[in-house]
């Protein structure tokens, strides 16, 4: 039972870190310029209001 515990404890500890390293990542990538996680972040919510739109038509 303990290792299975130590696993699980194991596995999400490198869930966490990568999903640092991906922030961490992008964030030097948007300060030297090669990504604009403004325009990336923008895009994401164009998206999203269109989905909202197109559940809302379904429903009406």
């Amino acid at each position: 039972m303990a290792e299975v515990v130590a696993w699980v404890c194991m596995v999400l500890l490198v869930v966490i870190l990568l999903a640092m390293a991906v922030v961490l990542v992008a964030g030097v990538l948007d300060v030297f310029g090669f990504v604009d996680m403004r325009h990336v972040r923008e895009r994401r919510r164009i998206r999203a209001e269109i989905r909202r739109i197109q559940k809302e038509g379904d429903r009406g």
